[in-house]
């Protein structure tokens, strides 16, 4: 049988013999397999505005200083740049105070995005006011879709959680709209939906539930025996901590809540997740919870 010599062992051989100059050798070292880069670099993106001096919250909490506002949007930012999202800035708007509230203004799933009609009666213009500023950000990552008029939606109607996309129903135009939603985009987890029995007072089902991870929701008690909370392990908010059910989840798995909810925010933490805190006691004021303040994905 025949021994086999290395190749690097030959070239050496040959180069001692004198039949090959050193400057001569060339000698290709296989390389490892290359992984798809952009699977490698995860990008994550988060899409804010920030409040103009014209946000004055007074919508049930009192009335909001703007340069507090403006305070707590900037440290959220910080929060998120942290956590390896880039954060992408819209320009203020002066005339349309809520469009700090990004959220409502779209949906993201997998690739694609939609942008929504907002169904505030009050918000309506803002959102086809600045829907071409955002349409122009979200087009650089994903594809964009328009939910058609007259149907009306909210992102902060919707829940996504790893296996499933479940949106609150509080209209005849929310669920034409959910029918969109079907249609136009390629849903990449089943979408159930749920219909409060009082609508006077319900505002959004992400303000009442939050999924943070691992099959799990974090929920206020009115919410907690609900139909669409059975197939998950529930945590409910402690009393006077309500603002706990709404928490966001980062990419990378930290949970970023308000940071005055202690006693929900120990309970998660001792059961291990990771938890960032912030203070929005200012968009509190004008109805708004931490998920409101941003449009997240990850590509």
């Amino acid at each position: 049988m025949r021994k086999r010599i290395p190749i690097v062992g030959v070239v050496a051989q040959l180069v001692e013999a004198g039949d090959l100059k050193p400057s001569s050798v060339r000698v290709r070292i296989p390389s490892a397999p290359q992984h798809n880069i952009r699977s490698q670099l995860v990008k994550a993106v988060a899409i804010m505005r920030e409040p103009t001096r014209n946000y004055h919250g007074e919508m049930g909490r009192g009335t909001a200083n703007w340069k507090s506002a403006l305070t707590q949007h900037k440290a959220l930012q910080r929060i998120y740049r942290r956590h390896g999202y880039k954060v992408e800035l819209l320009n203020p708007s002066m005339k349309y105070i809520g469009s700090t509230f990004m959220q409502d203004a779209a949906f993201v799933n997998g690739d694609q995005a939609m942008l929504l009609n907002i169904s505030s009666p009050w918000r309506t213009k803002e959102a086809r006011h600045n829907r071409y500023e955002l349409e122009k950000v979200l087009g650089q990552y994903l594809s964009v879709e328009r939910l058609g008029l007259p149907d009306l939606l909210d992102g902060g109607e919707i829940v996504v959680t790893d296996d499933e996309i479940v949106v609150g129903i509080s209209s005849k135009a929310a669920k034409r709209a959910v029918k969109q939603l079907r249609e136009k985009m390629k849903l990449d987890r089943p979408l159930r939906t749920w219909t409060p029995r009082d609508q006077h007072t319900y505002i959004h089902m992400g303000s009442e539930m939050s999924y943070i991870g691992r099959g799990c929701l974090i929920t206020t008690d009115q919410f907690s025996n609900l139909p669409v909370t059975h197939r998950y392990h529930t945590y409910i908010a402690a009393d006077g901590e309500e603002d706990a059910a709404n928490a966001v989840l980062l990419h990378d798995g930290t949970l970023i809540m308000q940071d005055d909810c202690p006693e929900t925010v120990a309970m998660l933490r001792r059961d291990g997740w990771k938890i960032e805190t912030a203070d929005i006691s200012e968009f509190n004021k004008g109805n708004g919870h931490l998920s409101c303040l941003s449009i997240n994905f990850t590509i």
